[in-house]
């Protein structure tokens, strides 16, 4: 039958409105997780710059003979560090907040046992100093590796902001 005007079938009714219906709802949805995604991305890139500070200050640090360089250096950025992560993990899937928090804790400590951290505080970064004087044979070399370490470290906790 013809559509003639002032003539409409209760079809065509129905359809233009579930067309328009489903027109609606798709662009909420994909307006909803556009937002998701920019609330995201700007959370990574926060949680980014929390830590270039650090990455700058030992990438250019020199071996100046303290043992402790590298641990102090970490220690002074630790609350901030830590804040940023508290606030990207508000973002990440429950899976991916266990794996921040092991790898903040490979960050932070020695392993005790294989894959298991004893997190006290008095430990924190304890790993990245040296345990001899300047004048060792090695020590240039370990600094290098300690510090090599840390920016390895770093990186593994970088790698959970990258953006969508």
């Amino acid at each position: 039958m013809p559509i003639e005007p002032g003539n409409f079938s209760l079809g065509v009714l129905a359809g233009g409105l579930i067309g328009t219906l489903a027109g609606h709802y798709l662009t909420k949805s994909r307006n909803s997780e556009e937002r998701k995604i920019c609330s995201f991305n700007k959370a990574a890139t926060e949680y980014l710059c929390a830590f270039t500070s650090i990455i700058i200050t030992l990438t250019d640090m020199e071996n100046e003979g303290n043992s402790n360089a590298i641990m102090d250096c970490l220690l002074a950025e630790c609350i901030a560090h830590r804040n940023a992560i508290a606030h990207f993990k508000l973002y990440l899937a429950e899976n991916e907040r266990t794996e921040i928090e092991k790898a903040w804790d490979e960050y932070c400590y020695d392993e005790i046992i294989p894959g298991e951290y004893e997190p006290r505080p008095s430990d924190r970064f304890y790993k990245y100093s040296l345990d001899y004087t300047p004048l060792a044979e090695n020590y240039e070399k370990d600094f290098d590796a300690k510090k090599q370490l840390a920016l390895d470290s770093i990186n593994r906790l970088l790698d959970f902001a990258k953006l969508l």
